[in-house]
């Protein structure tokens, strides 16, 4: 459950580490798949590369693991180790070209299908 000033790990390889949800859209809170905007806070401090997000810049991301339990269907809990999201662009497509760590498999019901296909383990 993700409400704003709510603090999430941004876990796709656009340069951005940390951020801070500002609002979430069309309800007040947000669950796992739901589009939230985020300010970014913490971004990777590197030379070599060009970096395509910058500290203070508002962009919208989408959730995909909170620390708050999810109840499935079959009563079961899923509940991950931190807040996590990926960065999105105005077009609502991944600003990064590929996504670190887990997500939820109720990711799968949203139109966001891409996303999912990239996913390295979908618990």
């Amino acid at each position: 459950m993700i409400q704003p000033r709510s603090h999430l790990t941004i876990v796709d390889n656009s340069g951005a580490r940390y951020a801070q949800c500002i609002r979430v859209l069309k309800k007040k809170y947000a669950q796992v798949g739901d589009l939230i905007v985020v300010s970014l806070k913490k971004i990777k401090v590197s030379q070599s590369q060009k970096l395509k997000v910058k500290k203070g810049q508002v962009c919208k991301a989408l959730l995909l693991c909170t620390k708050t339990a999810l109840r499935r269907k079959n009563g079961s809990l899923i509940l991950f180790s931190e807040n996590a999201a990926v960065l999105l662009n105005p077009q609502k497509k991944l600003i990064g070209s590929r996504i670190f760590g887990p997500s939820a498999r109720e990711l799968r019901q949203s139109k966001y299908l891409k996303i999912v296909s990239m996913l390295s383990y979908v618990a």
